[in-house]
């Protein structure tokens, strides 16, 4: 998901257009032509209080979403990484011994 917005914005800007842009503005309380320029970037900002009033009203739980999939599996990409690499080398000594063991079974 998070592949599919370029930033928390984008995912707000299309949720909120999604629920109809007319809607969303006079129930977050925000002027409908605010909502468009904090939307596009411009001198206006949608603030974390918007971005709360718009999930308890809509429901549309994207933005956490968003949030939570370039966040949280990045981490989880992470760990996995370091895992696998400690999957390795466990593996290699678990080689070595076995082949001491074989080593140790022809004597």
């Amino acid at each position: 998901m998070a592949r599919r917005y370029r930033n928390l914005l984008d995912c707000c800007a299309t949720a909120i257009y999604r629920a109809g842009h007319g809607n969303v503005a006079p129930a977050i309380d925000i002027a409908p032509s605010n909502l468009t320029r904090a939307l596009t970037g411009d001198d206006r900002k949608l603030g974390v209080d918007h971005l709360e009033k718009f999930l308890d009203e809509f429901g549309d739980l994207e933005p956490v979403y968003y949030l939570v999939d370039k966040y949280l599996h990045e981490k989880a990409d992470l760990k996995n990484s370091r895992l696998i690499e400690e999957a390795e080398v466990l593996m290699g000594r678990f080689s070595q011994v076995i082949a001491e063991i074989r080593a140790g079974e022809g004597a």
